[in-house]
């Protein structure tokens, strides 16, 4: 079972442990949204005391809210100093009510953000690292601004450290990732997963509990393809 949000601040998962804070890292997750219309945070790792988009790294969709041009998936990374942004593609492909797919990286000076299989690569920019990163959140920028909110149902939720993706290949491939678990994706450089699936709401790698805030509905899967032990 995925995890259904109904956008609102008081509805999350979170732990105040960290995977990674230091890039190269690769996010992904599955994702079905309710609503096109505000950004949404899909994930989120940072500084819990610090304001709105400061030393954190956040995937977010964009809603169209913020822009005409804007419902696509957002790649985030700010240090205390300087937000970095890179955007993948959205307009005419994501649809309300059906699943989607996820993908972002930084390796060194190259930032990438896939959705489903499609995107866009950003080059030259600064890695931006948060300082003191002590909060890890699903569904919600959880700092002092408790801002953006997820209003619909996410799954399969992943982070590798270590590996990232250039110009001219991919060390994670971006259609494996659709279609496959984490588990079964470049194993040795995971260091979360949280499938949350079966009402489990933590990490089957790193073992961090995720605390649930507030009221979470558990909603069918997405399809992948999982281990057989």
């Amino acid at each position: 079972m995925a995890k259904g949000f109904n956008g609102s601040s008081s509805n999350f998962l979170n732990s105040d442990t960290v995977p990674l804070s230091v890039h190269p890292f690769t996010v992904s997750c599955m994702f079905k949204l309710n609503s096109l219309t505000t950004t949404q945070t899909l994930i989120y790792w940072g500084d819990k005391d610090q304001g709105n988009e400061e030393d954190c790294v956040i995937l977010r969709f964009l809603g169209t809210d913020e822009s005409s041009d804007a419902a696509q998936i957002q790649l985030l990374t700010a240090d205390s100093l300087v937000r970095e942004h890179t955007s993948g593609i959205g307009n005419t492909y994501l649809t309300t009510g059906v699943w989607a797919h996820a993908y972002a990286t930084v390796f060194g000076t190259t930032r990438t953000v896939f959705l489903d299989g499609g995107g866009d690569t950003s080059v030259g920019l600064a890695p931006r690292n948060p300082v003191s990163p002590d909060r890890l959140a699903i569904g919600l920028q959880d700092n002092t601004s408790s801002s953006d909110p997820l209003d619909g149902d996410i799954a399969e939720v992943a982070i590798w450290s270590g590996i990232g993706v250039d110009i001219d290949g991919d060390p994670i491939n971006k259609d494996a990732l659709r279609y496959f678990s984490p588990l079964l994706v470049h194993p040795s450089d995971l260091v979360f997963y949280a499938p949350l699936i079966g009402g489990k709401d933590y990490d089957l790698v790193g073992g961090i509990d995720l605390t649930t805030n507030g009221t979470l509905t558990n909603k069918n899967h997405p399809t992948v393809r999982r281990p057989h032990y």
